[in-house]
């Protein structure tokens, strides 16, 4: 409705202003899936919707332990290993989570839904994108590039390879992309805010761009997919996606849900010079009470066993990160696992773990 030249917003402001909003039994709701035109033409309104709104409600994607009430409301029988299998491709998006059908597997469901040439969301990606520009292409440039880039890339990083103009215009396709949940801007710890990094944290768009994008599909893909090197790859990084969406219930299940926090993540290159090895970090808690958690998050069919060699792993992570940082707090190595430890010699090397059930504490 709020073409080019129509005038619609104009109208809008004079419909209320002038006449809806002195009536006592009158709601105005906006709300849908341009987050970005509610952001820009009305919450961030500077001519006669300024100031007028009472309420805004940021829906923010369902938690795993939501999306299980959701498909139990739906009498869908799933056990908790097949609801994170789906969280890791829809996120926690109830439209797509209300398409799943009961009486058949996840596995299934993915190849009706995704991979079938008639399934709902077999062109999702064209339709998602759309929905935020009339001009989507910017955006779907943007999101290519952080698709490459597991870690994120700064805004710099962005305009070079993209080959972009560094104006207003292209920040505005950022803050769209944040609004709407697709990208989220971070700060590695001991870094300057103007050295943001912009991470593609989507799990459609993530699983698009994994096994949909330019893939040659048919109705049982997915299923020829499991088991695969391919797939257990994915299934690592999607996992520890589903954990950045989770850090409120890995804070309670370390009793740390009161302490202020920060949370980060940090890299730092090789440095041959002094010996010392790359090192990468996904999630840090940098916690008031002197303590700071790395966060190593593994998926695994079975209790994860901690090995000598990885056992060595984690001793490089944490004396890399002290040297570097030149941190003085307390340095915890945290597991966060689908099925716990391996009680062996090297449990005790972490502090706390965390299984797949905390994460879905509510």
């Amino acid at each position: 409705m709020d073409a080019p030249r129509s005038g619609f917003l104009s109208e809008l402001e004079s419909f209320w202003n002038g006449w809806a909003s002195a009536r006592k039994d009158i709601v105005f709701v906006v709300c849908g899936s341009s987050t970005s035109w509610m952001v820009k033409k009305i919450i961030k309104n500077k001519g006669g919707l300024y100031n007028r709104l009472n309420h805004r409600i940021s829906l923010s994607p369902f938690p795993l332990g939501l999306c299980e009430k959701l498909a139990h409301s739906r009498g869908l029988v799933l056990n908790r290993k097949q609801m994170l299998e789906a969280y890791m491709i829809f996120g926690g998006v109830p439209y797509y989570w209300s398409l799943l059908q009961k009486g058949t597997s996840i596995t299934a469901e993915i190849d009706r839904l995704i991979f079938s040439p008639n399934g709902e969301l077999h062109d999702e990606f064209e339709m998602l994108y759309a929905s935020l520009s009339k001009k989507p292409e910017p955006y779907v440039r943007v999101i290519e590039l952080l698709a490459k880039k597991k870690m994120g890339m700064t805004r710099q990083e962005l305009l070079t390879a993209g080959k972009f103009e560094d104006n207003g215009a292209f920040s505005d396709i950022l803050k769209d992309l944040e609004w709407c949940g697709f990208i989220r801007s971070y700060t590695m710890m001991g870094y300057r805010t103007k050295s943001d990094i912009f991470q593609l944290i989507d799990h459609y768009t993530l699983f698009y761009y994994e096994y949909i994008d330019g893939v040659r599909q048919g109705s049982n893909y997915w299923r020829s997919m499991l088991g695969t090197p391919k797939y257990n790859t994915w299934c690592g990084l999607a996992f520890e996606r589903t954990c950045l969406w989770h850090v409120d219930q890995i804070k309670k299940k370390l009793g740390i849900s009161g302490i202020l926090t920060n949370e980060y993540a940090w890299r730092c290159l090789p440095d041959e010079s002094v010996g010392r090895p790359g090192v990468q970090i996904d999630l840090l808690i940098d916690r008031s009470d002197g303590i700071i958690d790395i966060c190593e998050m593994k998926y695994s069919k079975d209790p994860y066993t901690i090995t000598s060699d990885y056992s060595e792993e984690l001793a490089r992570k944490r004396n890399v990160f002290q040297v570097v940082t030149g941190t003085k707090k307390a340095i915890h190595s945290i597991m966060v696992t689908t099925d716990g430890l391996t009680r062996n010699e090297y449990w005790g090397d972490v502090q706390s773990e965390i299984q797949l059930d905390d994460l879905y504490e509510l």
